[in-house]
């Protein structure tokens, strides 16, 4: 790899964007490429600028053509560049990030001949060099005004309005298409065109190579059965090749067919020769500014069927892709204005997008030709609570719903402490779920509620139990009926979550062979259940918790030790109360509680301590860990996000 001097940060083979689809592009590898652009004819303009002296110092950019922008579009594009372009071209865009600089003689030099639409082609087509094309048009125009700036010109009354479509735009004269080129384009699109579909069998038996789920199998276990690396050679292994992935808080498992590596990071989906780490495909798709490029997405797995790549996205859509190409095939909205609607605010919102966006962070799962995914982040936000869909693979037509949280009517609809839907939230989907073909039922994890003032105190005569929280859920994959369900942990208040792997075993079981569904929550004790039925077989704890002091063996219900009882005394109406620990518990900006009671997480011993004139609580619970962590969220007139256990 190497830079070309005096531009961008970029690479020997860039990506230019040959497709724009709807809010996103599916990009081919090219070589660079381009001619002069038309820009905005701003002949006889004064143009400012260290342009004379001589040579590449003297240079000036845009000398055919100088560039019209405000003053406005600059001061915002400082702000984008900060926050997009600093780290790698320096926060006075010298290149001290490692990156090219963007004001020095050699860029000047670089530019003397092109056109300011044509700098706004190359950012906006190019840029950043990991996710190209993924900010919005707007961000990249302000920046582009703000190197403009830099580069010596002065703003003026005429804002700066590239005509140029970035994805289309040839900068360096006509691509080289000499042999060598040739034969990497041939061998690039032998490979896509040589791509199996992937089928109802090979996905019940992938091929050894293939990383087809997200733990691999239907069955969840996360074992492959190549050998080639073994314990005896593993400390041979040496750097092949690697890719840097767009900036993101990542925790993807890459799917693996017929030698390709499909990788999604932000908003960023990639096809890599597995061989090589070669560039086949990227497609990007464009988010609005406040999801920052989607930095804070979470998708743990992509998943394929035929040849559509199914992917979803931090904006709430679900696209299927063509996996030969890049090519958008169907877009299908998870998150509708319906489900905006029902959307709250909360006391901690914050620019994050993570923080208040339904997310689909489980991925995919593809089962008898639905692919069926759960949503989360629903915490306090949404009111009614997450859902499963199953969408059919080839329309991405929406087949089935399931609601986590139980409605009135429905097994468990009586659960929630007699409180209507509107005050049930929760039943978050982390992950992906499992498959048994033979019984054509699909298993998922459901997360606890956060809101915890709806289940505190319990009603006299109700049942507080919170279903389907903490749950295992098994619906049958073509219709999503439910087909049976079992509580781990019933009205969870202190955040365990049983939301995690639904691993699918035969064991032996009181002398007999079970099919069994094994899973665990965040206190480390497992339970085993009969996945054709839901009856509860056995638990195993190890020994890392001390909430839960004892197990019924017929039924698996936990008994907790009642120190960890949550106290507090309703304060806010009908279904709400000064019981802590979620801080989000409040659609007000402060909370104004007399007296509330507040506890730590249950994995922090629990220990009195007196009321202190910073929190008015009657029941403080002080962590036996050093320092103290965590926000318990109670207290008198302070907001609750300052409100600490200590």
């Amino acid at each position: 790899m190497k830079r070309l001097s005096g531009i961008l940060c970029t690479a020997a083979l860039l990506c230019l964007p040959t497709a724009s689809p709807a809010q996103g592009t599916a990009a081919a590898p090219a070589s660079p490429a381009g001619h002069d652009i038309a820009g905005p004819d701003t002949a006889g303009r004064d143009i400012a600028g260290p342009g004379s002296r001589s040579g590449a110092e003297g240079a000036r950019p845009f000398a055919r053509r100088a560039p019209a922008f405000t003053a406005v579009q600059a001061s915002r594009g400082k702000a984008a560049y900060d926050m997009n372009c600093a780290r790698c071209h320096g926060a006075d865009l010298n290149g001290s990030g490692g990156g090219a600089s963007l004001v020095d003689g050699a860029f000047r030099q670089q530019w003397q001949d092109l056109t300011p639409a044509g700098l706004y082609a190359y950012v906006a087509g190019q840029m950043p060099l990991n996710a190209p094309g993924s900010l919005d048009p707007q961000l990249y125009t302000d920046i582009a005004a703000y190197i403009f700036e830099a580069n010596g010109f002065h703003s003026g009354t005429v804002a700066f309005a590239p005509s140029a479509n970035p994805g289309q735009a040839p900068l360096f004269g006509p691509i080289k298409k000499d042999a060598r080129y040739q034969a990497q384009m041939s061998h690039q699109q032998a490979q896509l065109a040589a791509l199996t579909p992937v089928t109802d069998a090979s996905l019940r038996d992938p091929p050894a190579a293939d990383w087809l789920l997200w733990r691999r199998t239907y069955a969840g276990r996360g074992f492959s059965p190549l050998s080639q690396i073994s314990r005896q050679n593993a400390a041979g292994l040496r750097l092949m090749w690697s890719w840097t992935l767009p900036r993101n808080a990542n925790e993807f498992t890459p799917l693996v067919h017929d030698g390709v590596i499909f990788i999604k990071s932000a908003g960023t989906v990639e096809a890599l020769d597995g061989s090589s780490g070669e560039l086949l495909w990227r497609y990007t798709r464009q988010y609005a500014p406040w999801m920052q490029e989607g930095r804070t997405e979470i998708v743990k797995n992509l998943a394929a069927y035929g040849h559509l790549l199914y992917v979803p996205f931090l904006d709430g859509h679900l696209l299927a892709l063509d996996m030969r190409s890049g090519a958008l095939v169907w877009d299908h909205p998870l998150v509708t204005a319906a489900e905006a609607a029902r959307r709250m605010p909360g006391i901690m919102d914050s620019p994050d997008a993570q923080h208040f966006l339904m997310v689909a962070d489980g991925g995919p799962l593809v089962a008898d030709g639905e692919v069926i995914i759960g949503m989360a982040g629903c915490s306090n936000d949404y009111q009614g609570g997450c859902f499963i869909v199953g969408l059919n693979a080839q329309t991405g037509h929406e087949d089935w719903r399931f609601n986590t949280v139980a409605r009135p009517g429905q097994p468990g609809g009586d659960s929630w402490n007699g409180a209507p839907v509107e005050h049930r939230f929760g039943g978050s989907v982390w992950l992906s779920g499992s498959f048994d073909p033979q019984l054509h039922l699909v298993y998922f994890g459901i997360g606890q509620t956060y809101k915890t003032s709806t289940l505190l105190p319990r009603r006299a005569g109700a049942n507080n139990d919170a279903l389907y929280t903490d749950s295992t859920v098994a619906l049958d994959a073509k219709t999503g009926k439910l087909v049976w369900y079992y509580q781990h942990f019933p009205s969870d208040v202190w955040d365990l979550d049983w939301a995690f792997e639904q691993t699918l075993v035969d064991l032996p079981w009181q002398g007999q062979m079970r099919k069994m569904v094994v899973t665990a929550g965040k206190i480390g004790i497992f339970d085993a259940l009969d996945r054709a039925t839901g009856r509860y077989l056995f638990s195993r704890d190890l020994g890392l918790q001390n909430i839960v002091t004892s197990i019924d063996p017929l039924t698996g219900r936990k008994h907790i030790d009642a120190d960890f009882l949550p106290r507090g005394a309703p304060s806010r109406g009908q279904f709400g109360s000064g019981v802590c620990p979620y801080a989000r518990d409040e659609p007000s900006r402060r909370s104004t509680r007399p007296r509330a009671s507040c506890m730590c997480p249950s994995w922090m011993t629990p220990a009195r301590i007196p009321n202190t004139t910073s929190m008015a609580a009657t029941d403080v619970w002080k962590p036996s860990i050093s320092p103290p962590v965590g926000f318990c969220g109670c207290s008198g007139t302070v907001p609750l996000r300052s409100a600490r256990c200590s």
